[in-house]
C-alpha cells in the first residue's frame, strides 16, 4: 500500500509531511480506513506510482488528472495552502528570469531557452503555454528551445547558471524554496504571474471503492481540525481542504485543448539537452 505527498518533496520538508502523515493516520482508523502504511513512498517514477493498484493516497497535479491519468484514478479531495500568492485550492506560477535579463514582461521574449519541468505539470508547462498564448505573439519568436528538467528545482538551477532564459515555478514551491533553500531564488526575479489555475488534488487508486474514500474524506478533514497538527500543519502552509465537483476540472481542460488547437506548445519547440 502506497501513501505519497511527493509534490513537494525538498529535502526540508521530507521529515515535515512524514510527522504530519503519521499524526494523521489515527484519524484515519477513526473513520475506518484500517489498513495503511506508516511510512510515506517518495517515488523517482510518478506515472507509475500513480498508476499502482494499491495506491491509497497521493497527490497530483491538474493537467495529468485530465490527460495521462483521466480514468486511472479517483478525486478524494483538493488540499488547500496558504501562500502570499495563493489561497484555497488553487494557485498560480511565477515567471523567473535572471536578474541581468532584458525581459520586463513575458510579451518581451524573443527566441528564448525555456525550461519545463515535465510535459505533466500544469504550473511548469501547462498554464505556461496558456500564458504564452495570452501574449499573441508568435511560440516561434517568443521560444527558440525548451529543455526537460524533472523538477521546478532543476529548472531554477539552470536558470541561475545561465543554461535557461524562463522558467515557470508554482507559488507553493516557490514559497518552500525561499523559506528554507533561499539560495536557489538567489539572482533570479520574477517577471509576473500566471493566471490562477486548480491546484494539486489528493487521490487514490481504481482498486479503492466509495465506502474508503468516503472514510480517507472524513479522516483528512477532522485532522485538518485537530488542535494538535495545527503547528504541522502551518509549516506545511496546510490550511485545509476542499471536496470539489468533478466539474471543477473543465477549465483546466479547456485550457488546455485551447492553447494546444493554436500551437502554443513549449515541448514541440527543438529540444535544449543540457549536461550535468
Amino acid at each position: 500500500m502506497h501513501v505519497s505527498f511527493a509534490m513537494y518533496n525538498q529535502a526540508p520538508l521530507l521529515p515535515l509531511w512524514q510527522a504530519w502523515w503519521q499524526a494523521v493516520i489515527p484519524y484515519m482508523h477513526a473513520a475506518g480506513v484500517s489498513k495503511l502504511p506508516e511510512q510515506l513512498s517518495w517515488p523517482e517514477d510518478y506515472m507509475a506510482h500513480w498508476r499502482h493498484p494499491e495506491l491509497v493516497l497521493s497527490q497530483v497535479c491538474a493537467l495529468p488528472l485530465v490527460d495521462q491519468l483521466k480514468g486511472q484514478v479517483q478525486y478524494v479531495a483538493s488540499p488547500e495552502f496558504s501562500t502570499s500568492l495563493q489561497r484555497g485550492s488553487d494557485y498560480c506560477s511565477l515567471l523567473l528570469v535572471a536578474d541581468g535579463s532584458v525581459v520586463e514582461q513575458l510579451s518581451d521574449l524573443r527566441h528564448a531557452r525555456v525550461a519545463i519541468n515535465d510535459t505533466d505539470s500544469q504550473s511548469g508547462y501547462g498554464i505556461v503555454n496558456h500564458s504564452l498564448m495570452q501574449t499573441g505573439v508568435a511560440i516561434e519568436e517568443l521560444v527558440a528551445s525548451c529543455a526537460i528538467s524533472g523538477s521546478h528545482l532543476q529548472s531554477m538551477r539552470w536558470l541561475q547558471q545561465g543554461k535557461v532564459d524562463l522558467v515557470a515555478v508554482d507559488c507553493i514551491t516557490y514559497h518552500f524554496v525561499c523559506q528554507h533553500q533561499p539560495q536557489l531564488v538567489a539572482g533570479l526575479r520574477s517577471i509576473g504571474t500566471t493566471q490562477s489555475t486548480l491546484g494539486h488534488a489528493w487521490v487514490t487508486g481504481m482498486q479503492t471503492d466509495p465506502a474508503t474514500i468516503a472514510q480517507l474524506r472524513t479522516g483528512l478533514t477532522r485532522a485538518m481540525q485537530a488542535p494538535e497538527l495545527a503547528g504541522l500543519q502551518s509549516e506545511l502552509g496546510l490550511t485545509g481542504m476542499q471536496v470539489l465537483p468533478e466539474s471543477a476540472l473543465e477549465a483546466t481542460a479547456l485550457m488546455q485543448k485551447q492553447t494546444l488547437a493554436a500551437g502554443y506548445d513549449i515541448s514541440q519547440r527543438p529540444r535544449l539537452h543540457i549536461t550535468p
